[in-house]
């Protein structure tokens, strides 16, 4: 009889739903950001080429001046472009079979 209610009560156990252990569970990890960005960069490069702009250190067009500020913007541009080129690539290769 006890070799039943042994049975009985193991059913009974797996039946019931685990209680969530926070301490078996890992902690998730963070992201690792860094600390300086190439935006915050490319906005010092261009701080510091205005002031010497400015001071008249340099006798540069305005064009070279704003040109780190454009740098982040064309090369999202330029990536998003090649992207787009092989996205088509490939379907232009599965419409026409193309190995």
């Amino acid at each position: 009889m006890s070799d039943h209610v042994d049975k009985f009560e193991d059913e009974k156990k797996s039946e019931m739903p685990e209680i969530y252990d926070q301490e078996l569970d890992p902690v998730p990890e963070l992201p690792v950001r860094p600390l300086v960005t190439i935006y915050a960069v490319l906005v010092a490069i261009s701080f510091l080429l205005l002031v010497l702009k400015q001071t008249g250190q340099i006798d540069w067009a305005w064009w070279w001046i704003s040109l780190p500020l454009w740098l982040a913007p064309i090369g999202f541009m330029f990536l998003a472009l090649i992207v787009l080129l092989l996205a088509v690539w490939q379907e232009l290769k599965r419409a026409f079979h193309i190995r």
